[in-house]
């Protein structure tokens, strides 16, 4: 056997010979497959987005990205406590300066992040730049 490649064109002649089981077999290898391609397109953007990334694994980078965003949202929460700012966007959550807290920055802040994938709000983010 040579290399698969599951983009090879199939005649439809032979799609027809295969059971419903096999059909089914091969939709999901089809299926994970972009899922894999999409995974590897979204860690490459997230290693641009973290110093060093390219130097990192896959895992690592999750784990940096979620080391990152923590960081960040403790910041701001300090920044909030200390200084009395509360960026707009979160105030028209409803969010209140005198008990803020993680759990409460982070329930406001799943209120105003857009709920679509994560590309696409990076990709938002980039072409307003």
């Amino acid at each position: 056997h040579g290399p698969r490649r599951m983009c090879a064109p199939v005649l439809l002649q032979e799609i027809d010979r295969l059971s419903r089981v096999e059909k089914v077999r091969a939709a999901r290898k089809i299926v994970k497959k972009y899922r894999r391609r999409e995974e590897r397109r979204e860690i490459r953007k997230l290693r641009k987005l973290l110093p060093h990334g390219d130097r990192l694994r896959s895992r690592q980078v999750i784990d940096e990205t979620v080391n990152l965003i923590v960081e960040l949202e403790q910041r701001l929460l300090r920044k909030i406590s200390s200084q009395g700012w509360m960026p707009t966007v979160l105030s028209n959550t409803g969010l209140d300066q005198s008990q803020i807290s993680l759990h409460t920055l982070r329930e406001a802040m799943a209120l105003v992040v857009p709920r679509g994938d994560v590309h696409t709000s990076i990709d938002r983010q980039k072409a307003h730049q």
